[in-house]
């Protein structure tokens, strides 16, 4: 009855005798406590650093290694072709690319034969069902209610004149586990554990599956209405904006990056609530950096923030916080116009509208 109480009122129950205050038993504390004094070794400190290409070479490297990200084992083969339905007047091709650890890589494109094609855009869906989202497709009950928040940026980057290369992200829609039974509730997690037991991580296996498809973008024959296959920009919500902050800052081929509801520093994010999947952990990053020095290496690229004011994940001073930081740089290159700050007024999700403003500014108008 005691147990049954203080769940009701309180949402926890402890058994065990009460302790002196100044005794910790908590590992959340201590985390807490040590994450304040990590030493950052290379984090970006104008102060301190006299040529910024020089740590951007230095970090880049350092941060290669904490993600176990090695492009020279790509692969550029594919191994299955499935032509799809149009959508809404829209082309749709999928391919299966063969993964550099033999987890291969559906992605699918589409575009539009009424425009000449000016760029190139990577999407990376959010933690939600799948890649179809992207496309608009509705195949899950909470699928209608990413729709209407503007999940199909791929259909709207047709639209705004882009070949969109949707990427099935690991553990999600297609790739959702299902081969190990029986498997845990939250999606990420079993593959997060097993990539680390073999020396590996998932940030770093989802960041390598973006550089595959890139350089199968480079050999790949592009529909005959792509004029620039060069100009390649990624977009990313949620855990699909994480990967791809992280994936512009490794893979210099990336020309531009959009990053939705996923920028904070890290102290003020993951290390602040709870993580269930673990798809958004590096190990050994805070002993090395802050969310800010991923935005610095991407510099001097287009890159545009978005974050909502009510952002219960990622909240929008936080982000405002890295945005600064990282603009250090950007001064550096003389390329203050190429940091952007969208912020919406609701929590976490798209705002495609704000985004699609700013993107015009870096291509071509569209020619039917």
């Amino acid at each position: 009855m005691k147990r049954r109480a203080n769940l009701l009122i309180k949402g926890d129950y402890n058994p065990c005798p009460e302790l002196p205050n100044e005794i910790n038993l908590s590992s959340f504390v201590s985390h807490r406590h040590d994450s304040k004094s990590a030493k950052k070794l290379i984090s970006f400190d104008k102060s301190k650093i006299e040529n910024v290409s020089e740590w951007q070479i230095k970090a880049r490297e350092k941060l290669i290694e904490l993600m176990s990200y090695d492009r020279s084992l790509i692969k550029v083969n594919e191994k299955y072709k499935k032509q799809l339905p149009s959508i809404k007047g829209v082309k749709r091709l999928r391919y299966y690319l063969e993964g550099f650890d033999g987890n291969d890589i559906p992605v699918t494109l589409l575009w539009s034969d009424k425009v000449n094609i000016h760029s190139i855009l990577i999407c990376l869906a959010g933690s939600a069902s799948g890649v179809h989202l992207l496309w608009g497709e509705s195949l899950m009950p909470s699928d209608p209610d990413r729709l209407l928040m503007g999940a199909d940026v791929g259909l709207q980057a047709v639209e705004n004149g882009f070949l969109a290369v949707c990427i099935e992200q690991r553990c999600f829609g297609e790739r959702e586990e299902r081969e190990l039974k029986p498997r845990s509730s939250a999606r990420c997690v079993d593959s997060f554990m097993h990539s680390l037991l073999i020396g590996r991580t998932l940030i770093g296996e989802n960041v390598t599956d973006v550089s595959t498809v890139i350089s199968w973008l480079e050999t790949y024959s592009l529909p005959a209405e792509v004029t620039n296959r060069k100009n390649v920009w990624l977009y990313g919500h949620s855990t699909g904006g994480t990967h791809a902050v992280y994936s512009a800052a490794v893979d210099e081929r990336i020309k531009g990056v959009i990053a939705s509801g996923c920028i904070s520093p890290i102290t003020e994010s993951l290390l602040k609530r709870r993580n269930p999947e673990g798809d958004a952990i590096l190990p050994g990053f805070l002993k090395w950096f802050e969310y800010h020095d991923l935005v610095c290496l991407c510099a001097p690229k287009p890159f545009i923030a978005i974050g909502g004011k009510k952002d219960h994940i990622f909240p929008d001073p936080e982000m405002l916080k890295v945005i600064k930081k990282a603009s250090q740089v950007y001064k550096v290159f003389n390329a203050e116009n190429n940091i952007h700050v969208i912020t919406g007024h609701e929590g976490h999700r798209m705002y495609t509208e704000e985004m699609w403003h700013i993107v015009k500014n870096y291509v071509p108008k569209i020619t039917r």
